[in-house]
């Protein structure tokens, strides 16, 4: 499963419902023995991630939350970037982690 490629379409539609989640990970995906644990699996890892909400107030609703750079409170020196992203976003990531010397990794 491409988490990428599917993050970048949320990213791009913004906000959807639980049938064109369910719908664009089924296409991405392709076959898999159980999608609809796949489809519950990925809403909790991009919930917990801080990518999306899902089910918000209580519909059967997503939406993808705004980028964030935020750093960690166990390490001064890190930082993680939640919410949505498309390629352009992590390319200008790199091109600044670059000229500033800093180290990117995905």
């Amino acid at each position: 499963m491409n988490r990428d490629l599917l993050l970048t379409w949320m990213t791009h539609v913004g906000e959807g419902s639980w049938m064109s989640f369910r719908k664009a990970v089924a296409q991405i995906a392709g076959e898999d023995p159980d999608p609809l644990a796949l489809c519950r699996r990925l809403r909790v890892e991009f919930s917990d991630l801080g990518f999306a909400d899902f089910f918000v107030d209580g519909t059967q609703r997503w939406t993808t939350l705004a980028p964030v750079l935020g750093g960690l409170a166990v390490e001064d020196r890190v930082a993680v970037l939640y919410g949505g992203r498309t390629p352009t976003l992590v390319e200008a990531l790199r091109r600044a982690a670059e000229d500033y010397g800093a180290k990117l990794e995905e």
